[in-house]
């Protein structure tokens, strides 16, 4: 049981230790007295079970052999991890300011959501007047 909780807990602290500080942030861009910090969102999922037990040992009649007794036990994890640019930060003698990067395929789909939505309230007030 303990070689199985190793095999699944190796690969899980080798993920951990690959989240430090320069996954969000990457390297500074430097130019004349600016510099640059790329920000990055870094998340992570992971999880693990494990299960054992024993039990009666049947026989091919659906009956327990005499007194015989039969363990198992098993176990897994997975995980799960991702690096999302959102922005950067510029440095200037002037101070400091963090500028959000745009996506736009975020804005896009909340166009479409919002035209999706007036639609469903235009079809509900037309067809509530058409019932009178």
């Amino acid at each position: 049981m303990e070689n199985q909780m190793e095999q699944v807990a190796s690969p899980v602290e080798r993920m951990v230790e690959q989240f430090t500080v320069s996954r969000a942030f990457g390297e500074v861009i430097r130019e004349g007295d600016t510099a640059v910090v790329p920000v990055a969102e870094v998340s992570t999922v992971f999880g693990y079970g494990h299960g054992s037990g024993e039990g009666p040992v049947p026989t091919g009649e659906g009956e327990d052999a005499a007194g015989k007794m039969a363990s198992g036990g098993g176990g897994g994890g997975g995980g799960r991890g991702s690096t999302t640019p959102r922005g950067y930060i510029t440095i200037t003698p002037d101070g400091v300011r963090y500028e959000p990067m745009m996506d736009p395929l975020k804005i896009s789909m909340a166009g479409i959501a919002l035209t999706a939505w007036i639609i469903f309230w235009v079809a509900m007030v037309v067809r509530t007047f058409a019932k009178r």
